[in-house]
C-alpha cells in the first residue's frame, strides 16, 4: 500500500505562510499542535508530521521549533520575492536606458 501525498499549489502555500506570519507576530496567539491526528492512525509512523519534527529537532519543543521554522521560511520567501522584483525593476531600467521599452514588455 503506497502513501498518497498531498500536493499544494503555490497560492495555497503562500496563503498558509502569510496567515502563519500574522499568528507568529501576534503575541496573543496560541499554537496548538495536534500530536495524534486522525489521519495518522493507519499511517506508517515515518510518514507523520510528529515523526518528522522529532527526527529533525529531537531536543526541542515542537511548538517553538515550528514557530521558528515558519518564521525563517517566511523570511526566505520574502527575500526571494524582493529579488524577483529587483530583477524586474533592473530590466525595466535597462530598457529605459536603451529607449526600447516596447521590446522589453
Amino acid at each position: 500500500m503506497s502513501e498518497q501525498q498531498l500536493v499544494y499549489t503555490k497560492d495555497e502555500v503562500e496563503t498558509y505562510l502569510v496567515r502563519s506570519k500574522y499568528a507568529i507576530e501576534d503575541k496573543h496567539s496560541r499554537f496548538i499542535i495536534q500530536e495524534l491526528r486522525e489521519v495518522d492512525k493507519n499511517r506508517n509512523i515515518r510518514y507523520t508530521n510528529q515523526y518528522t519534527v522529532s527526527q529533525l529537532f529531537p531536543d526541542d519543543n515542537p511548538v517553538d521549533v515550528l514557530k521558528k521554522e515558519i518564521a525563517s521560511l517566511l523570511l526566505r520567501i520574502t527575500c526571494i520575492h524582493l529579488r524577483i522584483q529587483d530583477l524586474k525593476i533592473d530590466q525595466i531600467f535597462m530598457c529605459l536606458l536603451k529607449s526600447t521599452m516596447s521590446t522589453c514588455i
